[in-house]
């Protein structure tokens, strides 16, 4: 992992450290190097940039990528990942000592980018309808591309999934992903994947786990991935892979940027806690409403 800039402030290294405490090290590693490339960038600590930073940085990334020296999809995470930071700082300026001005710059980009065809690269419906069915066998398997695909969420964030994250009120079901207080709304048909694999599941203290019992990590979904796309003889596509899917198959149906951002967790949902019932605050629900591909439980 590379050191920190030599713009960077006390107090920006403080919020990184606090930051990156439930990162794994890959993800640890690669939101280093991308802040700290920013910051070197502008030649001025994070805290200190403004919105025009932040613009010649995009036109700067998207030149390269129009010159083929990035692909879209790494602009894509070096967005992302600035944009996951500065969203931290900004939700507690006064702990961080960040100025009035200071702000997210970089969500409206990641709104342009979901957008954007070149950065979506989606499977095909009857390559996930493979996978699915090769994972019927493994109900672990089929409810984790369940999750990557109709749910959008990460393999870091799977991982760290418990079974005591999954509640439900009056408004259906929802997961919850502590490391980012955020609440995910899960789609009925996902809802009874998930209830399929919680009765047959073992004891543990994670929703999914290993031999050992113990929790699972990215690498368990990258070896996971290989063998199902292998067996199902379909390309060597990623959980990003059909992470992107789900951003897509919501385009497909109508939803809105701002609904599918939400989804895929690159804006902070807002929860609210009233006598011990969970309400989410942004169009999660409303948007996967829209989608009409229902996912059924495994056959076995």
């Amino acid at each position: 992992m590379r050191k920190p800039s030599e713009y960077a402030s006390r107090q920006t290294n403080n919020a990184w450290l606090d930051f990156s405490k439930k990162l794994e090290a890959i993800s640890r590693s690669s939101y280093c190097g991308d802040i700290n490339e920013y910051i070197d960038f502008c030649k001025k600590d994070l805290l200190q940039t403004k919105k025009g930073e932040a613009d010649r940085y995009y036109e700067y990334l998207l030149s390269k990528v129009g010159d083929g020296k990035m692909k879209a999809t790494t602009m894509g995470k070096k967005i992302r990942e600035i944009h996951k930071f500065s969203e931290y700082i900004a939700r507690d300026k006064a702990k961080y000592q960040a100025p009035a001005g200071f702000d997210d710059f970089f969500y409206e980009y990641l709104i342009r980018l979901l957008s954007a065809d070149q950065l979506v690269s989606p499977v095909p419906m009857e390559h996930l309808d493979a996978l699915l069915k090769v994972a019927e066998s493994n109900p672990m398997y089929y409810t984790m591309l369940v999750l990557f695909g109709r749910m959008g969420l990460s393999s870091t964030e799977v991982c760290a999934l418990k079974p005591n994250d999954l509640v439900a009120d009056p408004n259906g079901v929802f997961i919850i992903l502590k490391e980012s207080d955020e609440l995910r709304y899960v789609p009925e048909d996902v809802a009874a994947v998930l209830e399929h694999y919680l009765s047959i599941r073992k004891d543990c203290e994670y929703l999914f786990y290993n031999r050992s019992q113990s929790k699972l990590n990215v690498q368990y979904c990258h070896l996971m991935m290989k063998k199902l796309t292998k067996a199902a003889g379909v390309p060597g596509y990623s959980a990003r892979d059909l992470r992107n899917t789900c951003g897509s198959i919501m385009f497909a149906y109508g939803a809105k940027p701002e609904q599918v951002a939400g989804q895929l967790g690159i804006t902070q949902m807002h929860i609210k806690r009233y006598d011990n019932v969970l309400y989410n605050e942004n169009l999660s629900k409303t948007a996967n409403d829209l989608v009409k591909i229902k996912i059924e439980p495994p056959v076995v």
